[in-house]
């Protein structure tokens, strides 16, 4: 059946634009066949460059961990302490305090043996030594003798299964390290949030005397972050683009190490297991959303590791696609010329063009929320199919906005509870340092007060149920915090409340009064003592005041200029910075009060006449209900 065109115009248009078509696909198709080939073999060549070269830097690093685990199986000095430490441990139970001194120096001769292996430049980061008792003897990051249980450790049969030869791990943490490293008492290591992090590949091998007996187990264990050494500064600047997975023989993720990875990753590994080349590249289907992907990877010899580096094929080609858009808009263009000789002949196709453009130039948001676009009346199908597309860009607009609105509110949402969360580390260094100095002299009532304090003020800041607190309950958390730091002023400092008893139950913003104390004993602590603070809160014309006023140095006029010159930056454009995670500062008080309280929020820093500094906060009156905090 022939079709029949509705328009001039399109006669015209069909005629004179198809032969530009043909002539500019025949071209674009053979030009991107040919250039997506070498594109895609240049980027193999160079990704298995790439390959070798991170496997050579790899079976390097191994080779120093291998080295010196050689270096202490060989040694007849290793082997010989450690002849001793055995024949110590033969009757535990029976150790005179001779033996016990004996054993103790064999282990820290062995010690410093180690340390003269590893060397002043730190070539591993921990040497350890286990008998099959369980006894350990480690040098490095941790100098200590130990007794561990050999059965938990995940190479303890593969280690003997290899008969002396290597066994290398996969990265794995190290509590004995961490520990160490974070520098943090281990009752409350975890509490305080600053475990180490750091993982590490252990290199082990069995130990056998003269008569080649197996004696022991010698594992030399490297940081993570020394063997793969420039390979997360590589992936970063490569974020978007190239993608780096390391497997080891037995098929388990060596890097990326930091943080986990999606199991569909493992069926790259699947997929070069199909293959026995040394080194190959093929395209394929990705796991995660079935783009087309350049895979490449490369097989140590030294190792059996495997590193394969992932491409999306689109990024390769790139070039091309951009060479496609050229020839598509410049058929565009040309088709466009085709359209303006038509309308010479078919002035009955500009109205409705004129039409739509009327549409499109008054469209605003109330149109674009009440979904109110003018309708077309045209009959011609290409015009009819525009307007309807622009009616629905309309309604995914609508959609958009409101995603980003939703978005931006749960963003703000999520910042408010972090600065909840934070409390100034050197406070916590502070507070250790004075509980340990009290303890040695003996004050148990001031330890276990100040223990009691902070125990509060942690309970207090990690509680997430609900963002206002009474104001009674955030006086609390500010008195406990006065009275750490009295322990460690002492009569230097001395404070004062002054507090309205319809205040308590006024519903605030929960840590909105304590970063202000903090702040005023940073800055009030720059004059000699004695240094005062004093916090009033009342009520004054339906709103809530709290003021806090030190006797320090006051704020100088630059620092007062500053921090007026961002409040009226975000009063005049409406526009708010970027909460500040790492302190309370007075910014961040300003713009919590402006999105809790709007226009009826109070914020005034003042440099009295009889010297200090005093800061006012406040907002409307508002009282409810407030979660018990457990």
């Amino acid at each position: 059946m022939k079709i029949r065109l509705r328009t001039i115009q399109a006669n015209l248009f069909f005629s004179y634009s198809a032969l530009i078509i043909v002539s500019l696909l025949i071209f674009a198709v053979s030009f991107y066949y040919y250039t997506s080939s070498l594109l895609k073999n240049r980027a193999s060549q160079s990704h298995q460059s790439i390959c070798e070269s991170i496997c050579e830097k790899l079976d390097l690093e191994l080779q120093k961990i291998n080295t010196v685990s050689m270096n202490i199986c060989y040694s007849n000095l290793v082997k010989e302490h450690f002849y001793k430490h055995l024949s110590y441990n033969i009757n535990p139970d029976s150790e005179s305090n001779e033996l016990k001194v004996a054993k103790y120096y064999n282990a820290k001769e062995l010690m410093d043996i180690f340390m003269a292996i590893i060397g002043p430049s730190q070539m591993v980061s921990q040497i350890n030594l286990y008998d099959f008792s369980g006894e350990m003897v480690g040098a490095g990051i941790s100098n200590t003798a130990t007794k561990i249980s050999l059965s938990q450790k995940s190479w303890y049969p593969k280690v003997l299964a290899k008969n002396g030869d290597k066994y290398i791990t996969s990265p794995h943490p190290d509590n004995l390290l961490a520990r160490v490293r974070g520098g943090v008492d281990d009752s409350i290591y975890v509490s305080l949030g600053v475990a180490d992090d750091s993982k590490y590949i252990s290199l082990c091998r069995v130990l056998y005397d003269r008569n080649w007996t197996k004696q022991g187990i010698v594992e030399v264990e490297q940081d993570c972050d020394t063997i793969f050494h420039g390979l997360n500064d590589l992936m970063r600047r490569e974020t978007g683009k190239k993608s780096l997975y390391i497997f080891n023989n037995q098929g388990e993720l060596l890097f990326p190490y930091k943080h986990k990875i999606d199991a569909r990753y493992y069926r790259y590994l699947q997929l070069t297991k199909k293959q026995n080349t040394h080194a190959i590249s093929a395209t394929i289907r990705s796991p995660l959303d079935h783009n087309r992907e350049i895979i490449t990877y490369t097989n140590s010899e030294y190792s059996g590791w495997k590193v394969l580096i992932v491409e999306s094929q689109s990024l390769v080609l790139a070039p091309v696609v951009t060479f496609t858009h050229i020839v598509f808009f410049s058929c565009i263009g040309l088709l466009l010329l085709t359209l303006l000789i038509s309308y010479v002949l078919a002035k009955k196709v500009t109205t409705p063009i004129q039409s739509i453009h009327r549409a499109i130039k008054k469209i605003d948001l109330d149109m674009v929320f009440t979904q109110t676009q003018p309708r077309l009346t045209s009959d011609l199908n290409e015009l009819e199919e525009l307007n309807v597309a622009f009616q629905n860009m309309s309604v995914k607009l609508k959609q958009s906005m409101d995603a980003l609105l939703l978005s931006q509110s749960q963003e703000i949402q999520s910042k408010i509870l972090a600065l909840q969360s934070q409390m100034n580390p050197h406070f916590l260094y502070n507070t250790l340092a004075t509980i340990i100095i009290m303890a040695e002299e003996n004050m148990k009532d001031e330890v276990i007060t100040l223990c009691k304090n902070v125990s509060h003020m942690l309970r207090y800041i990690s509680s997430h149920q609900s963002q206002l607190v009474k104001m009674q309950t955030e006086l609390e958390y500010t008195e406990k915090y006065l009275e750490c730091m009295k322990f460690r002023f002492r009569n230097n400092l001395s404070y004062c409340f002054q507090i309205e008893s319809p205040m308590n139950e006024i519903t605030i913003p929960k840590l909105l009064i304590q970063p202000l104390v903090e702040n005023a004993i940073k800055h009030g602590t720059r004059n000699e003592p004695p240094w005062k603070i004093e916090i009033r809160a009342f009520i004054e014309n339906n709103q809530w005041r709290v003021t806090v006023k030190d006797n320090g140095p006051g704020f100088s006029p630059e620092a007062l200029a500053n921090i007026r010159q961002k409040i009226r930056k975000i009063d005049g454009n409406g526009l708010l910075p970027n909460l500040e995670l790492n302190g309370m500062g007075l910014l961040n008080i300003y713009i919590r009060l402006k999105l809790v309280y709007h226009e009826h929020k109070v914020f005034q820093i003042e440099n009295p006449l009889e010297g200090g500094t005093n800061i006012v906060i406040g907002g409307l009156v508002e009282t409810m209900e407030v979660p018990n905090e457990e």
